[in-house]
């Protein structure tokens, strides 16, 4: 990344507000089954400031201002995960259950083709800094698209919470179910990392 604030920037910042906002739906679903949820969550997790991105990162260390900002949501999902289901509020099926409700709010709006559809979720899902290189595309044609998560960066975040890591990508495939409704485009998991979207 340069020193430079650029779209690839303001991207990322994007990614990191969609996966805040996904984890605020989520305290303020628990806060309704759990009153005083949300007190509690807020005194150990980071939430995004409001503003514009050259407002809030350090100009002298961008990349190192969104890297800390990924980690911060990334531990923020994995603690709301851990906290709700220890304490009763909701089981790992009843989440992804709300992240695919989540999903449905922040649907495509039309029909995609299979590569439209692989831009528009990780326009807005959260997968590691650009220079981690997650997302590789393993076969894409006129009408599918496969792809694979070259590396497991969430996982750690997970386990440190003891949950099994692939929870995460439970909740995310519940979170690209509810993305792609209404877009003509079917999500499947081919087996593990790997991932297909095909025009129905």
């Amino acid at each position: 990344m340069s020193a430079f604030l650029g779209p690839i920037h303001y991207l990322m910042f994007s990614k990191i507000k969609y996966q805040d906002d996904f984890c605020l739906f989520l305290i303020a679903k628990a806060e309704e089954q759990a009153p005083g949820f949300e007190e509690q969550i807020r005194e150990h997790v980071y939430t995004v400031p409001e503003g514009d991105l050259a407002e809030i990162v350090d100009p002298n260390h961008i990349h190192g201002s969104l890297q800390e900002m990924v980690q911060q949501v990334e531990f923020k999902l994995a603690y709301i995960a851990a906290q709700t289901q220890a304490k009763g509020i909701f089981s790992l099926p009843e989440i992804i259950g709300l992240a695919e409700e989540y999903g449905r709010i922040r649907a495509a709006k039309e029909k995609l083709s299979a590569g439209e559809a692989f831009r528009f979720l990780f326009s807005q899902l959260l997968n590691g800094m650009p220079c981690d290189r997650v997302q590789e595309v393993v076969e894409e044609t006129d009408r599918s698209v496969t792809w694979r998560d070259a590396a497991d960066i969430h996982g750690d975040f997970w386990r440190e919470q003891g949950l099994d890591g692939r929870q995460f990508y439970q909740i995310r495939s519940g979170l690209i179910t509810g993305m792609l409704a209404d877009s003509g485009v079917a999500f499947s998991e081919e087996k593990p990392s790997y991932y297909c979207l095909r025009a129905e």
